[in-house]
């Protein structure tokens, strides 16, 4: 029995070395084909793992300029914006001028965007039709920066945006500009004359079309303007004091009310003719191709 234990001791210490030997080798096309199973199975968070690591060992692979960018799109899908803005600036930096270094500016525009950074959005795009010397690429640029100056109800811009866009006839410009156009120069309320008017209590409410606002504010400014001067001609002037006070408020109010209620009525008139113009363009973003390359499509209903 003894010596039993002892042979196989000695087989176990004999054998140990050839079975802790083995050792797995990874290439760097199975680890990208790897993550890039782990993505196509909407797997992000392993996904994620997989291409920093891939980044981590294969820095040097012509793959890795690919599997920085999938680090930023796997965590565009995870929510994490604010991360994912960060790589696709990295990207942009480390490979300026590359064929995703372009899709990295429009991924900093859907980051931007999300966050609802609309300004900041704009401005990438533009941006990247700057520095691009491919029209296709510039004229793209310039159509999605042109739609979220439409999104911000910044009219004037998106036309002028609209109208550097080379190709035309692509992008129905020459539909879209006429409507444009036409909310441009639709007739909006004045909060100038809205203020003015306001000057009499409820004037500039009927102006912008608020009747129910416009009696009470003239109900309650002449019911204490007459309780102050009543106040006052029986001699109570600490009251008519207060009622004076406290009358100005609500005639300053009134005011301030009235302009506000004109650019109210202006953005949502000016909402209301957008979004019957996207109703009547309707953008999607599709994918095309084996590698399931983004391509933008128009579709335009009269």
């Amino acid at each position: 029995m003894k010596n039993s234990i002892i042979t196989a001791i000695l087989f176990f210490f004999a054998c140990a070395p050839a079975y802790c030997g083995k050792s797995i080798i990874i290439t760097s096309d199975t680890q990208f084909e790897y993550a890039r199973l782990l993505f196509s199975q909407e797997d992000y968070s392993s996904a994620l793992t997989e291409y920093k690591r891939f980044v981590h060992f294969f820095s040097e692979e012509e793959q890795a300029e690919k599997a920085n960018f999938m680090v930023g799109e796997c965590l565009l899908k995870l929510g994490k914006i604010k991360q994912a803005q960060k790589i696709f600036y990295d990207h942009i930096n480390k490979y300026r001028g590359s064929s995703l270094s372009t899709e990295a500016y429009l991924r900093v525009a859907t980051c931007h965007e999300k966050q609802g950074e609309l300004a900041q959005a704009a401005a990438a795009l533009k941006a990247l039709a700057d520095i691009s010397s491919d029209k296709a690429v510039k004229d793209k640029a310039k159509y999605r920066a042109a739609w979220i100056y439409v999104d911000a109800m910044q009219t004037s811009k998106a036309l002028k945006t609209f109208n550097e866009i080379e190709e035309k006839d692509k992008y129905k410009v020459d539909t879209i500009a006429p409507d444009l156009e036409a909310i441009e120069n639709s007739r909006y309320k004045s909060p100038t004359l809205a203020g003015t008017l306001a000057l009499v209590p409820g004037a500039g409410h009927v102006y912008c079309e608020r009747y129910k606002d416009a009696f009470i504010s003239f109900v309650i400014n002449s019911l204490l303007t007459y309780a102050a001067y009543e106040a006052f001609d029986n001699d109570q002037n600490a009251l008519g004091g207060i009622l004076t006070f406290v009358e100005a408020g609500f005639y300053t109010g009134n005011i301030y009310s009235a302009v506000g209620c004109a650019k109210k009525h202006n953005e949502h008139k000016k909402e209301g003719l957008i979004n019957d113009l996207k109703k009547r363009t309707s953008l999607q973003l599709s994918t095309h191709g084996k590698d399931k390359h983004p391509m933008l499509t128009l579709k335009y209903t009269f």
